[in-house]
């Protein structure tokens, strides 16, 4: 890669004060991003999330074909690029998450999570979820949804499940979202929690167990969450709605000491502080609201980030942001609207979701 034009010179200087805050240390350079891997591979309906495996041999890929009212995760060999499985879902699918060992993989679809074994693909468990209660006063007859799932992580000790669930809706009203827990063996209902938007987004557990962090699209900031006990509550909420209404993606560091908000309708990167819930800086992506920045994904070397945007200027790119340098790389051009990304444990690849297809980018 190499660095940007002149005329972006002034927004790389804004970056590298963001990226500064949370710097790389005395790490190597970062690697040079290439346009090979493979792709796309079509795998049917619309593509969605995407989740890897511990060792990068198979990519799950959510799709949903809204012609056949079906849905299932793609499992594809990241060697030969092929579909290897198709593990069908019941009802609408969302998101998917690998467990801590990688021996399992947990989809949300309908209203149910259902847990995959990835060594044989093989579906072990379909845990059923409740639906959400409609507010005193509302009449069932014109709920149009009682709650879809959006989102799933697991604990970093593989115990239990945190699921994203929407507030129930009418034509004229909608309720509040919560955060379901569930026990991963067993699926089991441990606890949930009431949040104060209607719409859940990403879901960040810290690696230290206790707390977890809610992304909103509805514009009421990231929630976080104590799930030290059975029955989580909210703390804060660190990101409020001050011309910033649409979360459009949030991921954490390996450590879990920083989070990188995506804001869709400024085009804003945030970089918020986890050990005082401090918003440290941010910087302004691109222009007006044509320019859509989603789906980020931080490498797990910290080192680099990569933010899929959307640009009526300059169409579909993955902009890159060097840790190390603390500047901005040329983007990554022609991948499409992507729907979905994720990165190799090794950091050499990154999978994106556009359309009906899969596309593995090598960046390392």
């Amino acid at each position: 890669m190499t660095r940007t034009s002149l005329p972006s010179l002034r927004r790389a200087v804004c970056v590298a004060a963001v990226l500064s805050v949370f710097g790389a240390g005395t790490a190597a350079a970062a690697p040079s991003a290439s346009r090979s891997g493979f792709g796309p591979v079509a795998v049917g309906g619309a593509a969605g999330a995407v989740a890897v495996s511990l060792d990068g041999s198979q990519a799950f890929v959510v799709t949903n074909d809204w012609a056949r009212s079906t849905a299932a995760v793609k499992v594809v060999d990241t060697g030969s690029g092929t579909i290897a499985a198709t593990v069908p879902l019941p009802g609408s699918a969302s998101q998917v998450a690998v467990s801590p060992d990688g021996t399992l993989l947990y989809a949300l679809a309908g209203k149910t999570v259902t847990v995959i074994d990835t060594a044989d693909d093989s579906v072990r468990h379909a845990f059923p979820l409740p639906d959400q209660p409609l507010p005193n006063g509302w009449d069932p007859q014109q709920a149009w949804g009682q709650g879809a799932l959006k989102s799933v992580a697991v604990s970093p000790d593989g115990s239990s499940l945190y699921i994203g669930q929407d507030g129930a809706g009418t034509f004229h009203e909608r309720g509040n979202a919560r955060v379901l827990v569930l026990d991963a063996e067993t699926g089991v209902l441990s606890g949930s929690v009431e949040t104060t938007v209607g719409d859940i987004g990403d879901i960040l557990v810290h690696p230290g167990g206790k707390d977890v962090y809610v992304s909103s699209a509805s514009g009421f900031g990231l929630v976080h969450l104590d799930v030290e006990e059975a029955r989580p509550t909210v703390v804060k909420t660190v990101i409020g709605s001050s011309g910033d209404w649409v979360i459009t993606g949030a991921t954490m560091n390996t450590d879990g000491s920083y989070i990188y908000a995506t804001f869709g309708n400024s085009a804003r990167l945030q970089v918020i502080r986890t050990a005082d819930d401090t918003p440290l800086a941010s910087v302004t992506m691109g222009t007006g609201t044509t320019y859509r920045l989603d789906h980020p994904v931080l490498s797990h070397d910290n080192l680099m980030l990569y933010l899929p945007a959307e640009d009526s200027a300059k169409g579909s790119t993955v902009d890159t942001l060097d840790n190390v340098r603390g500047r901005i790389l040329t983007p990554i051009p022609g991948v499409g609207p992507v729907s979905g990304a994720a990165i190799s444990r090794d950091d050499t690849t990154l999978y994106l979701t556009t359309g009906g297809t899969l596309r593995a980018v090598t960046v390392g």
